[in-house]
């Protein structure tokens, strides 16, 4: 991670995607600034701070979704902090390491899922068994 002195030519202090309905990712390299503001009304919100660079130690990152699905993705030893949130939030992540830095999340969903994980995680998924469609006759 990478956290950035302020200064007068540093990134904005507020970043904010705002959709109506669709998806929202945020992955990758990207600049995650002191307070990041994310809305969508039915769509799903991505934000993974693995490879994130962060204008402060101490960042807050704010999302709603009125329909859909919230999913944050952190890196091991990184602190997350929820600071407001209605709706169960699913969390199993390790405990943080002091000195890295510190996200707090404010994750409101109307009707749907809010999900912290860490990376490898993400990659985990229920095998789905499909029945073979057609003749189901042995092999000589």
């Amino acid at each position: 991670w990478t956290a950035h002195s302020p200064s007068s030519d540093s990134h904005h202090d507020l970043g904010t995607a705002v959709t109506s309905m669709g998806e929202v990712r945020l992955e990758g390299r990207w600049q995650v600034s002191r307070l990041t503001k994310i809305d969508t009304g039915m769509g799903s919100v991505t934000i993974d701070v693995s490879q994130a660079e962060f204008d402060a130690w101490d960042v807050e990152i704010v999302v709603h979704t009125h329909m859909g699905a919230i999913t944050v993705i952190v890196p091991r030893g990184l602190e997350v902090r929820p600071v407001g949130r209605s709706g169960p939030v699913n969390a199993s992540l390790e405990p943080p390491i002091p000195g890295f830095p510190v996200v707090r999340l404010s994750a409101t969903c109307d009707m749907g899922t809010i999900r912290v994980m860490h990376p490898t995680e993400k990659r985990q998924r229920r095998r789905r068994w499909r029945r073979r469609r057609g003749k189901t006759t042995p092999r000589p």
